[in-house]
């Protein structure tokens, strides 16, 4: 199991019938402002996608019914990153790639070797999930 995040933003009571999607804090950029040119900014990090999808992905990849919690941890440069506690306790990290992370074909492909590599060398765990 995963230690708790060190400074998780946004938590949810653990209930599986929610509509993740109703947090506005999930698709946008909360880890501060930026001096110059801010409204823009944050709106190049702003991202859409469907919560609740990548929630069922996640349960099903850890073999779970439901996903029962979502955490978000602080904002990075190039992703947003959630911690998910699946019934059970089994627990997946997901990634969603901002705008600025560039062309998803390379990153992915950086990443996917990254998880491979720590994957032969380590005894971990790792699900690799996609979608295009």
């Amino acid at each position: 199991m995963l230690p708790p995040p060190l400074q998780s933003i946004t938590q949810f009571t653990p209930n599986p019938s929610v509509d993740w999607n109703q947090n506005v804090d999930f698709f946008t950029f909360t880890r501060g402002r930026f001096l110059h040119n801010d409204e823009q900014e944050r709106a190049f990090r702003h991202v859409s996608f469907d919560m609740n999808e990548l929630a069922q992905i996640a349960a099903k990849a850890a073999g779970s019914k439901t996903c029962v919690n979502i955490e978000k941890f602080p904002d990075g440069t190039f992703n947003k990153v959630f911690l998910m506690t699946m019934e059970g306790g089994k627990q997946v990290i997901a990634k969603v790639p901002n705008r600025s992370a560039g062309q998803a074909h390379f990153t992915t492909a950086s990443e996917v070797a990254t998880m491979e590599f720590v994957s032969q060398t380590s005894n971990m765990s790792l699900y690799i999930l996609t979608k295009t």
